[in-house]
């Protein structure tokens, strides 16, 4: 359904001839968007859909509890969902309402071991240079 909403809704219109238009940065009352569905659907492809749709995608939105779309994905240990997330820029160092990274909540050790690395890369990232 998702697929048919990107490729197939803009230029359609309802039974009113009235143009669909699709809002893919609504949220819901807890404050999820679908981006935080299909991560914690664990459904890459419906995330890769939703960043082909629109660049305006906010990577690292939080919900009502603090979780963004990563912590999301590695509490279902979405391996290929939290990989694609942070070839997208996703923060692996946000924290939700207690303090938790998505490492914390992941079980499986690839998924640990891709968080762990992201969190070190972007730790090397902000220390100084040396010698400088």
């Amino acid at each position: 359904m998702l697929a048919w909403l990107v490729l197939k809704a803009p230029g359609t219109v309802n039974s009113n001839h009235q143009p669909v238009t699709i809002d893919f940065l609504a949220v819901d009352s807890f404050g999820r968007s679908a981006l935080h569905e299909a991560a914690a659907a664990n459904n890459y492809q419906a995330m890769d859909l939703l960043f082909k749709a629109t660049s305006a995608l906010n990577v690292d939105a939080k919900d009502c509890f603090g979780l963004s779309p990563l912590h999301a994905a590695a509490k279902v240990n979405g391996l290929k969902s939290v990989s694609l997330l942070l070839s997208k820029g996703a923060n692996a160092d946000l924290r939700d309402m207690c303090a938790r990274r998505p490492v914390e909540l992941a079980t499986k050790d690839s998924v640990i071991r891709l968080l762990a690395q992201a969190l070190q890369a972007g730790a090397r990232s902000l220390q100084p240079p040396r010698g400088g």
